[in-house]
């Protein structure tokens, strides 16, 4: 039984450490474009366990819209998460969503493969959420600062205000 153990935890880590990690990341890249977004002039680290993506430049149907610090892909195969952390937005996106973005997660675990749960936090304030693709539905609540209720009055058009957060709760088609 023992032998077992040290075989399946060796497999385990051998099969984290030789996964395909830019070819996960370029899956991503591949359905952003879907929505003309795309990654540009990203340097890469692979790390064995993780994958972390420096300085990318973010696009938007061709145009500069923003500086993505660092993006970390931790695929463990059990858990997994997608961690974005300091995006910087150009000035003329700042109308209608956030300039600074601290960090922005999504997780994924075994036990519930169709939920994936994201959260984020900067100057607007805190967002949490999830999207469970077996029954379509996405979840939003954001708990804004004191200054940005004013300031993305069109992004918060499809919320509604309830005990001090707004919250996006609907069925996809």
């Amino acid at each position: 039984m023992k032998n077992f153990a040290i075989i399946s935890l060796s497999f385990y880590i051998f099969l984290i450490l030789f996964l395909p990690k830019n070819e996960i990341y370029y899956t991503f890249e591949k359905q952003l474009k879907t929505f003309n977004i795309s990654l540009t002039d990203e340097t890469f680290e692979n790390n064995g366990y993780n994958l972390v993506v420096n300085d990318a430049q973010l696009r938007w149907e061709g145009n500069s819209i923003g500086i993505v610090e660092n993006i970390k892909l931790n695929p463990f195969m059990f858990w997994n998460s997608f961690e974005v952390s300091n995006i910087t937005l150009t000035p003329d996106m700042a109308s209608f969503l956030p300039r600074k973005i601290e960090s922005f997660s999504f997780t994924q675990h075994i036990f519930s493969p169709t939920l994936l749960k994201f959260k984020a936090n900067g100057d607007f304030g805190k967002l949490d959420g999830f999207f469970d693709a077996k029954e379509k539905r996405m979840f939003v609540s954001i708990e804004l600062s004191s200054n940005s209720t004013a300031k993305y009055k069109l992004l918060l058009s499809e919320f509604k205000y309830n005990d001090g957060k707004w919250v996006y709760d609907e069925i996809l088609k």
